[in-house]
């Protein structure tokens, strides 16, 4: 399976590389859109909205 997925190429690793450093970017929008109160209902209502889409397109 590994030999499928080519661990030891260039591009597996930049791969990684990648969302090792996309993963704490993640975290700093998720805790901006909780600490940000401003408009907190209006990130609410978009929240809500995308979870029906993706629930209605299952």
């Amino acid at each position: 399976m590994l030999d499928a997925i080519n661990v030891n190429g260039p591009v597996f690793l930049g791969a990684v590389a990648e969302g090792v450093i996309s993963f704490p970017a993640g975290l700093v929008y998720l805790c901006y859109d909780f600490i940000h109160t401003e408009h907190r209902i209006e990130s609410q209502d978009d929240k809500f909205r995308l979870a029906r889409l993706v629930i209605l397109c299952y």
